[in-house]
């Protein structure tokens, strides 16, 4: 399991995130103790967000993180720093080393005296595990600890020197704002703005233009002025000892910017209306994450906290597979590499071992990846992250991918299209289904500049209710040759003609992402689950292999493919060594008296033939990514290697023909220093025993594809990077196994045997086995066999009179049942519950349910869209929507007019429009999803604009049946800061058969009567009722900070407790508890006992489908090609378009009411740009 090794010789920094930040534990219920695992996230963002939000509610948080680059050493820095305290002061210092390049006198010396600190607490571990620091900071290797000394050292260069680079640096930063951002308008802050993403748009250009020019985050002159010295956790990086910030940072877009531009309470402030605004804004939720982080940390005794932060500095792929590797030998010592350029292995420390006090996670409640996808490839990511996935009901796998139209008009394509596996299939195999196939829509997450958007899937467990349970799947030989062909081609499909040439259908180019042992480690979970004849399928699908002409470099990688399915022990192709005749002269194995089937080829490349090739990639403001490869070049013809270990350093070889070995000492300056460039990679050794050494050209060389392009003038056409053969003894040979590194032991090294992972899923108790029918290379349907053991129940079923019953419970479970038997089946996958068909055997005792796949997933009423199961701890989760601390999110002020809320009319036209469209051209009538949405839209709408965000009651009516059912308090509106949009922060009252007889009630509710507050009938139909009633409890669960009791009626009544009109769908165990703005309004008081809080969100807010990503970027294009004179200006007394008063009184656009004229000729001249955000467009 690898990924094709780059050629990296000039690599960005990346030390502050371009994203807002987030809570890891979102979807993880309040009172269940939370693991998690982060892959390549190096910003500190989300842990401190997700500890700020966390803050008093989860008993145990445990964190581990990996990340390749030293973004770590930073992070240590500021979390220790915090651990210590909190001021006003250190937080401000704190606030200028994480975000800006140049930093004052105060901050430049703080960063000298703690990282002195931190080098001389780590000198000795023991020192460090007995301070404070040990018990919450904790390391995964002790490499790790050596890289962070390395960079905490060069912190702690002296200030004075710092502050003589400042020149310097700022050259090196125009000169990257010169070739890579000048001329254009970046509004990448525009993506953590949410709903006020329009409005964001001049001031993220105005800011992104600020950073790269000043350094700074503040526009203030002072802290422009005082800013004199080179921040060096900026400056030094893993790729340079220079500025190398990736040429997009800008720090704003780390924070939520949309409670800076709205108007919200507990900020007068606001909406803002300057950048220096904005920042202030973000300052305070910095400010909120740093005393937090301090207070949990300093909240007793440090185990008592419960708070552990884990760190691995090294590749995700390699570390995920060390846990796997200890988990499956017991061994701390694995033969995984620590990076993709590089010696060392993992050796993982000793508090992973089962005997130490409190040992480290080898599993994981939360797995955030990231976007990793995008950048290791989206299968090889599934692969290396399901296995440490804890099985639980609520256990999330999260992969984030940057996807996007081709064009305007054009549709949005999902990131899951671009996994290289049939959905159904993968599904199938590990036993976890992304969130997006359980219903029809996707959130938008966030909005990236050239039609991107940030697609967030979680990967969860089919079956909540039994989370152990995976799959055995059975098909004919054929059909899963065939599918199992199908990934092989998809997989390496930058080898057919069309990607060689760099150009595919629709125009985009495929990202090489895979080797042949990422095939092989996917064949080895597909032979995990299958129950056929396994010997058959692979003779299949090596003969697709062997005869396929599609891939025109294909047969390059067989014999690399050979060895791989050899040393995972899936299929032996490699002939043996020993049964030919040795070559006359010159033999590759001279004095072997036993070749094995597989070897070591080792190349030595002198530093003098690469070194020109280096300086221009670091010279150059342009980043190529070229993917390079070994070769092997006989008479017999070209063979790649993709599967390779490169370091640079010097070897040291001992002994002679088969007892050979070799040691490489590696140059810790990598690219930047001096070292010859050692690549060894596995082979088969059958083809080297035919020919003389010299007959066998060695060759490192880059794939030719668009990213290698660059090269071929300096390379060549064949991009070759350098050349040999095996007679060159000293720059190439052969061993029996792999050098290892100088700075480890022979047992810390592992061999080619122990480097070879297999691919298996702990926590499985229970397999249940589905047959898979094919249409092509995709799954088509289901068959699950329900095998009948009791006697009473056999003898039920054989008779001709019982009838058997089916019910789809859900979109991937049915139950079966007759007399005196029920049960329930799980399918792997979505599928059509209007076509299940049924086959009962009555003298074998058995019924066959199969089931069509659902490609796209039908919202029911009747298939609980909105399921709430109990965990094995007994927790109640919610699976459909995140959760919520409401008091932790920005409120809208009251004050909020219609003229400051412009933004909420084409929020939610962007969310509703595209289904609205597509329901009318059906012609069939709205569902009862899109009812209850368009009801939630007619709430935000009453009470933002019509009654200008003051507590409003709405009375929830059956327009054909009892009238009123429930009463909704919606005492505020908030910011979703997640999901980017509004929360109506409400308490339900169920008018119910119960409450008539409840006097106390009647009392209350007749206060009511009279009152001058708004109370609004929200009419609708009884379909619309059934969604209100399935989605209730949701809402409810998503933000209650109470627990349910024993007595709750979820356990007897099931969970909505009834659709009936008449009942009411939630439990009473939160009846007057944490009842948020509601308390606060005096005339709801006497409801208090009654009511129940919860938060009224969008279900499935946002659709991407066909044109709606254009319809947000024009809303964005719009204020970017704004005239500058035709800024929106805020004031209630101005005309939009040119800012000038009222002639005598301003008009109102008459659809969106959000905007005002002096005159209809400015409404006229200002149409084009307010065309995209007009309600006449949204709703």
């Amino acid at each position: 399991m690898a990924h094709p090794v780059i050629w990296s010789s000039k690599s960005f920094f990346y030390p502050i995130g371009n994203t807002p930040a987030t809570s890891l534990t979102e979807y993880t219920p309040p009172e269940e103790d939370a693991t998690i695992l982060t892959l390549g996230c190096g910003d500190p963002r989300n842990a401190l967000s997700t500890i700020d939000v966390e803050d008093k509610h989860r008993t145990r948080l445990f964190l581990v993180r990996t990340h390749r680059s030293l973004t770590f050493s930073r992070n240590v820095f500021i979390y220790t720093l915090l651990i210590d305290q909190s001021d006003e002061k250190t937080v401000q210092s704190l606030w200028k080393v994480y975000l800006d390049v140049f930093i004052d006198k105060l901050a430049a010396d703080l960063i000298i005296t703690h990282c002195t600190k931190l080098l001389d607490l780590t000198s000795n571990m023991e020192h460090w595990n007995a301070h404070a620091y040990g018990a919450i900071i904790k390391f995964c290797t002790m490499d790790t600890v050596t890289v962070l000394r390395r960079f905490w050292t060069k912190y702690t260069t002296p200030a004075e020197d710092m502050k003589s680079l400042k020149p310097q640096v700022v050259e090196q930063m125009k000169e990257v704002y010169r070739v890579r951002t000048e001329g254009m308008e970046v509004t990448t802050a525009v993506r953590s703005a949410g709903i006020m993403a329009a409005d964001m748009v001049p001031f993220a250009m105005d800011h992104f233009k600020h950073y790269w020019a000043q350094g700074v985050t503040d526009t203030k002159p002072t802290e422009i002025e005082g800013a004199t010295y080179v921040n060096p956790t900026l400056l030094y990086s893993s790729g340079s000892d220079s500025f190398n910030l990736h040429y997009g940072t800008d720090p704003i877009v780390c924070f939520h910017l949309a409670p800076a531009l709205a108007a919200v309470q507990n900020n007068t402030n606001t909406p803002v209306n300057s950048i220096e605004g904005i920042v202030a804004v973000i300052k305070s939720q910095f400010t909120s994450w740093c005393h937090s982080f301090h207070r949990r940390t300093n909240s007793g005794v440090a185990l008592a906290s419960g708070l552990r932060l884990r760190f691995f500095v090294g590749d995700a792929m390699g570390f995920c597979k060390s846990l796997l590797s200890f988990a499956q030998t017991g061994s701390l010592r694995t033969a995984q590499y620590t990076n993709p350029w590089g010696g060392s292995t993992v050796t993982l420390c000793d508090d992973f071992a089962p005997s130490a006090a409190h040992p480290a996670p080898l599993s994981f409640d939360v797995i955030d990846t990231s976007n990793l996808a995008d950048h290791l490839g989206f299968l090889n990511i599934l692969l290396i992250a399901a296995p440490l996935l804890k099985r639980g009901a609520s256990s999330a796998l999260f992969t984030h991918s940057l996807v996007g139209s081709k064009g305007m008009d054009l549709q949005h394509t999902s990131a899951l299209n671009d996994l290289g596996v049939d959905l159904p299939f993968i599904s199938s195999l590990l036993g976890l289904v992304p969130e997006r196939c359980m219903s029809q829509e996707i959130m938008l997450s966030s909005l990236i500049g050239s039609l991107q958007f940030l697609e967030l899937n979680a990967w969860r467990v089919v079956a909540p209710i039994e989370p152990d349970m995976a799959y055995s799947i059975a098909s004919s030989p054929a059909d899963l040759a065939r599918t199992l062909f199908a990934t092989y081609l998809m997989l390496f499909a930058d080898e057919g003609m069309a990607a060689m040439g760099g150009f595919v259908q629709g125009g985009k180019v495929p990202l090489k992402h895979y080797v042949r042992d990422s095939f092989v480690y996917f064949l080895t979970l597909v032979q995990g689950c299958y129950s056929g004849d396994w010997q058959e399928v692979m003779n299949q699908v090596m003969g697709s292999i062997e005869t396929d002409r599609s891939l025109m470099v294909g047969i390059n990688n067989y014999q690399d493919l050979a060895r791989a399915l050899h040393l995972a022990g899936l299929r032996d192709i490699m002939p043996e060594p020993n049964s030919f005749s040795p070559s006359a002269r010159d033999f590759v194995f001279q004095g072997w008296e036993d070749i094995p089937n597989a070897i070591t080829v080792v190349m030595v490349i002198p530093r003098t033939k690469i070194q020109d090739l280096v300086d221009d990639s670091i010279k150059s403001q342009q980043i190529r990514t070229p993917c390079i490869q070994c070769e092997i070049l006989c008479p017999g013809g070209q063979n790649a290697f993709s599967f390779f270990q490169p370091t640079f350093g010097t070897i040291e070889e001992t002994g002679a023909g088969a007892s050979k070995t070799a040691i490489i000492h590696e140059d810790p300056a990598g690219w930047a220093g001096n070292g010859d460039l050692i690549v060894h990679f596995p082979a088969p050794a059958w083809f080297l025993v035919k020919w003389p050494a010299g007959q066998y050209k060695v060759s490192l060389a880059m794939f030719p594809n668009m990213a290698s392009t660059g090269y071929s003038a300096k390379l060549g056409l064949d991009l070759n990077v350098y050349s040999t053969t095996l007679a060159d003894s000293k720059r190439a040979f052969i061993l029996r196994d792999r050098p290892r590194a100088a700075s480890q032991t022979i047992s810390q090294h592992g061999n080619l045997s122990t480097s070879t992972a297999t691919l298996t899923l702990p926590g499985i108790t229970r397999r249940q086995l589905v047959t898979l029918t094919f249409d092509g290379n995709k799954v088509s349907s289901f068959i699950i066999r329900c095998s009948i053991t009791d006697e009473r129940a056999m003898a039920t079923l054989a008779l001709k009179s019982t009838q058997v019953n089916t019910k789809p419970l859900s979109a991937t479970a049915v139950r079966v049942s007759f007399t005196g038997f029920e049960t329930t089946l799980h399918f792997p996958h979505p599928v059509d519950s209007s076509a299940i068909k049924m086959r009962i055997a009555r003298k074998s005792s058995y019924v066959e349910i199969e089931a069509r796949v659902a490609r796209v997933a039908k919202a029911s009423v009747k298939l609980d869209p909105f399921a709430i199961v109990r965990t094995s701890t007994g927790t109640l989760w919610q699976s459909r929507m995140h959760y919520l601390f409401l008091d932790a999110l920005p409120a809208l002020r009251t004050t909020v007019g219609a003229d400051k809320s412009h933004w909420l009319r084409p929020h939610l036209g962007v969310s509703l429009n595209e289904e609205k469209e597509a329901a009318e051209a059906s012609g069939k009538p709205k569902s009862g999803l899109l009812e209850l949405k368009d009801s939630l839209s007619s709430i935000y709408v009453r009470v933002l604009d019509d009654n200008h965000g003051k507590p409003t009651l709405f009375k929830l009516t059956d327009v054909g049946g009892v009238g009123v059912y429930a009463l909704l308090f919606v005492s505020t509106l908030r910011i979703d800061l997640t999901g980017n949009t509004v929360i109506a922060d409400a308490c339900i009252l169920s008018l119910t058969h119960a409450t008539q007889g409840n006097p106390s009630l009647h009392r209350a509710l007749s206060g009511l009567v009279g009152l001058k507050m708004v109370s609004v009938d929200i009419m609708m139909l009884t379909e619309e009722i059934k969604w209100w009633k399935v989605y209730i409890p949701t809402a409810v669960e998503r933000c209650r900070t109470w627990r349910h009791g024993k007595n709750c009626e979820y356990v007897t009544e099931g969970i909505p407790c009834s659709l009936e009109v008449g009942s009411d769908p939630i439990c009473s165990c939160g009846r007057g508890k944490d009842l948020g703005g509601f308390a606060d309004v005096k005339e709801w008081a006497a409801l208090k006992p009654f009511v129940t809080r919860l938060a009224i969100g969008m279900p499935f807010p946002m659709s991407l489908l066909s044109g709606t990503a254009s319809k947000i970027r024009g809303m964005v294009d719009a204020k970017v090609n704004q005239p500058e004179d035709a800024t929106v200006d805020r004031r209630d007394d101005a005309c939009v378009a040119c800012g000038k008063p009222g002639q005598p009184k301003l008009l109102v656009c008459s659809a969106c009411k959000s905007v005002r004229y002096c005159s209809t000729a400015c409404q006229r001249n200002h149409w084009k740009q307010h065309k995209s955000l007009c309600a006449r467009n949204g709703l």
